[in-house]
């Protein structure tokens, strides 16, 4: 499959790469469209979309998620370590922070939705 993204990319470009993409994105434009002609193309139910079974950096999803996510954690409190009343952490002895979620988990929440969709039965919308 192309990477249509880098193609994009490519294609702002001048000279022999941006020719080069312009000629492929038109190539697979004519492809897709003789595949709807001739009815390859998939059917796709509404409230469904077709993603890639894997994310990543060349297809643009690490681009495009990464940063995306955050999740809240706590860290003991470097000032009292909870000992004391402290104006950092109320006295609480924790405080907390909020961390970009990693692409490797992203990746694995992705995978484990991919894995349910494709083995899930089909089921029609009422």
């Amino acid at each position: 499959m192309i990477d249509k993204y880098r193609l994009d990319d490519l294609r702002l470009e001048s000279g022999e790469k941006g020719d080069l993409a312009r000629w492929v994105i038109h190539l697979q434009t004519e492809l897709d469209s003789e595949r709807r002609k001739a009815g390859n193309s998939p059917v796709i139910p509404d409230g469904y979309v077709v993603v890639p079974k894997r994310m990543t950096a060349e297809n643009g999803a690490k681009r495009a998620l990464s940063g995306e996510f955050t999740e809240t954690r706590f860290i003991t409190c470097t000032e009292c370590f909870g000992d004391d009343e402290c104006e950092n952490c109320d006295g609480s002895g924790r405080i907390e922070i909020t961390v970009p979620v990693t692409w490797t988990t992203i990746k694995a929440i992705w995978a484990k939705g991919v894995e349910h969709f494709s083995s899930a039965p089909r089921q029609e919308s009422k």
